[in-house]
């Protein structure tokens, strides 16, 4: 033996040869039309001061969200105004609903469904569905839900 121990690696006269694996080619895929993505917002919404917004994913809305956007992947949006929280309103996406829920906030949050009179207060870790028409109020601000488009990224 040498002293690297090479010949432990060598095979032997008696050993049979080993099997070499082949590299297959990929299965062929049918390369029909592209698949279409539906890039259209999930819904859109318009705050008081009459911006928009489009949903595409789940978000966290207050004076400061990035923190808590990155430690549950959402997408931040900073919300100015008197009595908004850093980590304010979460709106997601979830069986075709559009859903928001608190997050704590100090000053809550409250919606008024569409043709609705008195708004409800939502209590944090509890998510309501909203649809088009329905206007949500976080701290001073508020936004209404123009449209929804919930069926789209399936």
């Amino acid at each position: 033996e040498s002293a690297g121990g090479s010949e432990q690696c060598a095979p032997s006269v008696d050993d049979p040869p080993a099997e070499v694996p082949t590299l297959e080619p990929p299965p062929k895929v049918a390369t029909a039309q592209p698949e279409r993505v539906d890039r259209r917002p999930r819904a859109i919404l318009r705050f008081d001061d009459g911006q928009e917004v489009e949903v595409r994913q789940p978000m966290v809305m207050g004076r400061n969200p990035i923190r808590m956007a990155e430690s549950a992947d959402l997408e931040p949006l900073v919300i100015s105004g008197g009595k908004v929280s850093r980590a304010h309103l979460m709106v997601s996406i979830e069986d075709d609903r559009l859903l928001v829920d608190d997050c704590g906030s100090r000053n809550g949050s409250a919606i008024l469904a569409s043709g609705g009179s008195e708004p409800m207060q939502l209590l944090s870790g509890t998510p309501v569905a909203i649809e088009p028409g329905t206007r949500v109020y976080l701290g001073s601000r508020s936004f209404t839900v123009l449209e929804t488009n919930l069926a789209a990224a399936r």
